[in-house]
């Protein structure tokens, strides 16, 4: 088994995941994650600083976790290594992207997701008047004489 530097990252996917399929079959999932940190400088003016992180998800996690439940907004947290690519530009010079690669099975964890979908898919239940709170024999269906 290799080892390498394992890299986590907790931030907020920046759009919904982009789902593409290798010529193996393998599915593929690229999304960027943003990571925000924010301090008072030494002027004492708010301060803030975004880092963008370019994620890939390989295997089967993307059908199981990635292309059905992560969506723009979410808070993540991403496991696994980074990876540097190269490839020849369409001006013939070398090009670099570093990514962060999801491991396999345990890359991908959705931490919490955005209210406006989770409100969307579950309806609001107008709040009980007093008057149709069910009786107290009704919130307790078992007897007083519990021996406990």
């Amino acid at each position: 088994m290799p080892y390498y530097a394992q890299t986590v990252v907790i931030g907020h996917a920046g759009g919904d995941p982009e789902i593409r399929y290798l010529p193996s079959g393998d599915s593929v999932a690229n999304f960027s994650v943003a990571y925000s940190e924010k301090w008072k400088g030494s002027n004492g003016e708010p301060q803030e600083k975004t880092e963008w992180y370019r994620v890939s998800v390989f295997g089967p996690t993307v059908e199981k976790y990635v292309q059905p439940y992560l969506k723009k907004g979410d808070l993540v947290m991403i496991v696994g290594k980074m990876w540097t690519r190269k490839w020849t530009g369409q001006d013939g010079s070398d090009r670099y992207s570093t990514e962060l690669v999801a491991d396999r099975f345990n890359g991908v964890t959705i931490l919490s997701s955005s209210n406006k979908r989770d409100s969307a898919a579950k309806p609001q239940q107008a709040p009980q008047r007093a008057s149709e709170a069910p009786s107290r024999a009704q919130q307790m269906p078992f007897d007083d004489d519990i021996p406990f």
